[in-house]
């Protein structure tokens, strides 16, 4: 890293202040390195006001990314769940609580189940002050599951309550893709091992390993077309014990682990 360029906080910051502080720094770059910089986007909240803002920033910046609207789409859990399940992938069953009267058929569902939010942008601070991980928790008695719901009903946010895909944390996959905006050419595909999670199983992989996964490449470049992403993505896996892998969700942005496949020569 050649150096560091500060933009305000978010908090108390309007969308107009962020794009003029982004663009200042982004000429500033310019001027120094004689090209536009690359934006690259590890958080979805990052992602979608850049996709909001992109006439504004494409003079000053290259920028990778879907439409704003598959970008939409594709981070909602929900959207994507209904989309891939559609078109005969192989994904959990979900359902979307997001009112009270979706309440019934969730606490219906057989147990254990996954609670995670349809976005990562939605919970907020929520999951830390209900003791759970930022991308969910697995949930085994009823009465846990009304308890949580109640309190995201009560909060007015949306959950998902998913069929828990049982299975040893190393038994979660990656396949990063890139592809080419306007030819919609696959032009590089990464499988990823994530063999160990942080927090235990509902964390983020913290010891990653190349390996082959020839059987996810297709079906996850199907999940890409049908939901009409381009750019460098990722479709994240986890294999069950009896029924084999699922696909968890779909994350149209560059991916921490996608640095394996740097070192692995793509």
């Amino acid at each position: 890293c050649r150096g560091a360029h500060a933009i305000p906080p978010l908090a108390g910051t309007s969308d107009e202040q962020l794009i003029e502080a982004i663009s200042r720094i982004a000429v500033r770059i310019a001027e120094s390195a004689g090209e536009r910089p690359v934006m690259l986007f590890t958080w979805e909240r990052a992602m979608l006001l850049i996709a909001e803002h992109r006439r504004q920033l494409d003079s000053v910046l290259r920028i990778d990314l879907s439409p704003l609207t598959e970008l939409q789409r594709s981070i909602d859990k929900r959207d994507f769940a209904a989309a891939a399940e559609a078109a005969g992938l192989p994904v959990p069953r979900s359902i979307d609580v997001s009112h009270e009267a979706d309440r019934d058929r969730a606490l219906a569902m057989a147990l254990p189940v996954f609670v995670k939010p349809p976005t990562n942008v939605l919970w907020g601070d929520l999951a830390g002050k209900l003791g759970i991980a930022e991308k969910g928790a697995r949930v085994e008695s009823r009465a846990a599951l009304d308890t949580l719901l109640s309190a995201f009903l009560a909060a007015k946010r949306p959950a998902i309550v998913q069929e828990y895909v049982d299975g040893p944390d190393f038994g979660h996959a990656s396949v990063h893709v890139y592809r080419e905006p306007g030819t919609g050419r696959i032009k590089a595909v990464c499988t990823v091992r994530r063999a160990r999670v942080y927090p235990p199983a509902a964390g983020l992989g913290c010891f990653l390993v190349s390996e082959p996964f020839e059987e996810l490449v297709a079906p996850s470049l199907k999940a890409i077309e049908i939901m009409g992403l381009t750019g460098t993505m990722s479709v994240q896996w986890k294999r069950d014990r009896d029924r084999g892998w699922r696909i968890l969700e779909i994350g149209p942005r560059i991916a921490l682990s996608m640095a394996i496949g740097d070192l692995a020569g793509i």
